[in-house]
């Protein structure tokens, strides 16, 4: 009889034990992420109540153009062709993340699970200077950066080069329909305009 009340007091403190252990513990979720006005597809989420946690590898790709230079406890993130300008550092040990544009510290929310870093869904705006929201109802992460993607930034180059060549026409254009004459005396060709 002893034995069997040990053995039921044993189960119980297990149970308890265990279940306080598990009740800490992210489930798995997939969510679709929606970037700069296009819907990419779904990932791999941890939540915790209905709240998001994205791993930080997953997240990069998301945040366009972004690179990253990482240490032991720490990460750097900056954009690929200004590495000055916006520079973001996560300090994963301390768990806190400030950038170049704005030096204050912020206190971040990160779980370090499967050997990867798992970012809070609003830390995501306060690191990356991003508008962030979290449908609940959809299971839609809106993110929107503040900064250029190295695709727009393509895009601006092409414009440009193509508005350069459409002037540079124009203007060839103009000198090819204005008539030249001749300085008999200096053997020069001289435009002039009628």
């Amino acid at each position: 009889m002893m034995n069997s009340k040990k053995c039921v007091y044993s189960y119980l403190l297990i149970y308890f034990i265990s279940a306080s252990l598990f009740a800490d513990e992210l489930s798995e979720a997939f969510i679709e992420i929606k970037t700069n006005e296009r819907y990419d597809s779904f990932f791999r989420v941890l939540l915790d109540d209905e709240t998001p946690y994205l791993n930080i590898s997953t997240l990069l790709p998301l945040l366009y153009g972004l690179d990253r230079k990482c240490d032991s406890e720490r990460c750097h993130y900056f954009i690929a062709l200004r590495p000055n300008d916006g520079q973001t550092t996560i300090n994963f040990k301390e768990k806190h993340c400030n950038s170049t544009t704005n030096k204050k510290v912020h206190n971040i929310n990160v779980h370090y699970i499967e050997e990867q870093y798992w970012l809070h869904w609003k830390d995501i705006a306060i690191c990356f200077n991003a508008n962030v929201y979290w449908d609940t109802d959809s299971y839609i992460l809106n993110i929107q950066t503040q900064y250029l993607s190295p695709t727009d930034i393509q895009k601006a180059i092409d414009r440009a080069r193509r508005i350069s060549i459409e002037k540079a026409k124009q203007i060839k254009k103009i000198s090819d329909s204005t008539p030249y004459i001749t300085d008999e005396y200096n053997n020069d060709t001289k435009s002039f305009s009628t």
